[in-house]
């Protein structure tokens, strides 16, 4: 598990486990920063281990309408979820959000997506 980490996090990210010694261990040595929940602290600040399952289970919830999803779009349909919940907020009709999902690996599109948005039509 530290190898696999270890290639795809940087300084900038952090790292939310539970107590559990193989969490521990796994972390170990990475240079993300890291934030240990224990039974007795649930939460440290504004992170917590419950709030990282909660995502997953709405990730899994909204993932499990397409009735399953190829491995090579997996990314697409996470980028796709990601938007929708960072930035748009139940503020999306379903069909837009498959275009925002086609779109959302260009920069571009999202950029020119978000001016036509923000325009107003009196």
């Amino acid at each position: 598990m530290r190898e696999e980490l270890k290639n795809r996090l940087s300084e900038n990210n952090l790292i939310c486990v539970k107590s559990k010694k193989e969490f521990r261990k796994g972390v170990k040595g990475l240079q993300s920063k890291k934030v240990i929940v224990n039974k007795k602290q649930i939460k440290r600040g504004i992170y917590s281990v419950k709030i990282v399952e909660n995502k997953i289970s709405d990730f899994k919830t909204w993932l499990s309408r397409f009735h399953g999803v190829a491995t090579k779009y997996l990314q697409s349909y996470l980028m796709w979820f990601v938007i929708m919940n960072k930035y748009l907020k139940e503020l999306i009709d379903p069909d837009i959000g498959r275009l925002l999902n086609l779109s959302s690996h260009d920069r571009w599109a999202w950029d020119k997506y978000r001016e036509i948005v923000s325009q107003r039509y009196d």
